[in-house]
C-alpha cells in the first residue's frame, strides 16, 4: 500500500502553544495564547453575526417584503382614488391645495421607494406630480437652488482669499452638471493651492542632532524591516515550495500555501507573511513553542491588528451592500434590528388601515367628502411636520 500522509492534530482552540512538562509558559507565550483566543472569539462572533443577518435577510425576503409590496400598492391605489375624488368633489381653494400637497408628497414617496410597483405605476405617479404641482413650485425650487449655490460659491471664494489666493468661480452656474461642477471646482481649488504652496515654500530648517539621530534610527528600522521581509519570504518559500515535496497530497497542500505566500510578497505585506509563518509553524508539529520571545511579540502585534480588523467588520457588517434590504428596519438611534415578528405585526396593522381607507374611497358618497376634508384640516394643523393620513 502507498504511504499515507500523516494527519496532523487539529487544535480546535486555534494556534495555541501547549505547556511543556518541564517548564511553564513564558510571558510572551501566555500573551500569544491570550491574543489567539481573543482572535478566535472575535471570528466566531463575526460568523454568528453573519449567520444571524443572513437568516434575517432570508426572512425579510420571504415574509416581510410581500407586506411592503402590498402596502405600497395600497398607497398607490389610495393616491389614484384621491386624485379622482379631488377632481370630482367640490372643495374650497385652501383645502384643495392642501389635498394636492398631500397627493404630491405621497406620490413622491412612492417614486422614491417603489417596491411592488411597476413601470406604468411610476409613470402615472410622475404625471400626477407634474399635474398637481403649483406653477410657482418649480420656480421657487430653482430660486432656492440658485441661492444655495451662490452661498456655497461665496464661501469657497472667501475661504481661499483668507489663504491669500484669488480664485474666481463666477463663470460656474447652478445649472451645470453636478459631477462636472464638482470636478471643476475641485481642480481649480487644488491647482491654486499647489501654486500658492510652491510660492510660499521655505527652505527646510537645519535639523538638530536629536532630529538627525531620530531620522537615522527610522532609516535603519526601515532597512531592517526590508531585510527581514526578504529574509522571511526566502525562509517560507524554502519550507513551502511544492517542488521540494515528494508526497502528492502534501505537494498540493503546499501549492495553496505558496500561492498565498507569493501574493503577500508581491503586495509587500509583512503582516500577511507573519500570519503565514505563524500558521505554518502551528501546523508543523507545534513548532510555535520553539519561537523566540521577540518573534512571539511580533506575532502578538499582528494578532492585535487582526482582532481590531474583525471587530471593525462586526461593527459595520449591517452596512454591507448585501444587507441593503435590512437598512430600512435599523433603529436610527442604536443601530439595532427589531425582531422580525414586531416588524410583521406593525406592517400588518398599517396594511389593514390602508385597506380600510381604500375601501372608504371606493365607496364614494358623503363619507369620502368628510374624510378628505379631515385630511386637509389635519394637514393644515400640522403643516410644519405633516402626519400624512395615508
Amino acid at each position: 500500500m502507498p504511504d499515507q500522509p500523516v494527519k496532523k492534530p487539529v487544535n480546535k482552540s486555534g494556534l495555541l502553544i501547549t505547556k511543556d512538562s518541564e517548564r511553564a509558559l513564558s510571558p510572551a507565550q501566555i500573551e500569544f495564547n491570550r491574543m489567539m483566543k481573543r482572535l478566535e472569539n472575535a471570528r466566531s462572533k463575526l460568523s454568528r453575526e453573519e449567520a444571524r443577518l443572513d437568516d434575517y435577510l432570508s426572512m425579510t425576503i420571504r415574509d416581510i417584503l410581500p407586506f411592503i409590496d402590498d402596502i405600497h400598492r395600497a398607497n398607490r391605489d389610495i393616491v389614484f382614488l384621491t386624485v379622482n375624488a379631488v377632481k370630482e368633489i367640490k372643495f374650497n381653494k385652501k383645502r384643495r391645495r392642501l389635498l394636492k400637497d398631500l397627493i404630491i408628497e405621497r406620490a413622491a414617496d412612492l417614486l422614491h421607494d417603489s417596491c411592488g410597483l411597476d413601470d406604468d405605476d411610476l409613470i402615472k405617479l410622475e404625471k400626477i406630480i407634474a399635474e398637481f404641482e403649483p406653477p410657482y413650485a418649480k420656480k421657487r425650487a430653482d430660486e432656492e437652488m440658485a441661492q444655495d449655490f451662490e452661498y456655497m460659491r461665496g464661501m469657497m471664494e472667501h475661504a481661499v482669499r483668507d489663504m491669500g489666493i484669488d480664485l474666481d468661480f463666477s463663470d460656474l452656474t447652478p445649472d451645470m452638471d453636478p459631477a462636472e461642477l464638482e470636478r471643476e471646482m475641485y481642480e481649480r481649488l487644488h491647482t491654486a493651492l499647489d501654486t500658492a504652496g510652491a510660492k510660499t515654500a521655505k527652505a527646510p530648517r537645519k535639523q538638530t542632532k536629536a532630529q538627525l539621530e531620530k531620522a537615522r534610527k527610522l532609516e535603519e528600522q526601515e532597512e531592517a524591516r526590508k531585510r527581514d521581509f526578504k529574509s522571511l519570504y526566502k525562509q517560507l518559500a524554502k519550507a513551502l515550495h511544492p517542488d521540494l515535496e515528494a508526497n502528492p497530497q502534501l505537494k498540493q497542500h503546499k501549492e495553496s500555501w505558496m500561492k498565498r505566500l507569493t501574493a503577500a510578497y508581491a503586495a509587500v505585506d509583512l503582516r500577511e507573511l507573519l500570519q503565514i509563518e505563524m500558521e505554518w509553524l502551528g501546523e508543523e508539529a507545534s513548532n510555535l513553542a520553539t519561537a523566540g520571545e521577540e518573534k512571539l511579540k511580533v506575532y502578538c502585534s499582528v494578532l492585535k491588528e487582526q482582532i481590531a480588523d474583525v471587530k471593525h467588520q462586526i461593527a459595520w457588517l449591517i452596512d454591507q451592500p448585501q444587507y441593503g434590504l435590512l437598512h430600512r428596519f435599523v433603529n436610527p438611534v442604536v443601530g439595532t434590528l427589531p425582531h422580525p415578528d414586531r416588524i410583521i405585526l406593525g406592517l400588518q396593522k398599517s396594511l389593514n388601515h390602508l385597506l380600510s381607507l381604500k375601501n372608504t374611497l371606493q365607496s364614494g358618497g358623503d363619507e369620502v367628502h368628510g374624510m378628505l376634508e379631515q385630511w386637509a384640516d389635519d394637514r393644515q394643523r400640522a403643516k410644519s411636520n405633516p402626519d400624512c393620513p395615508f
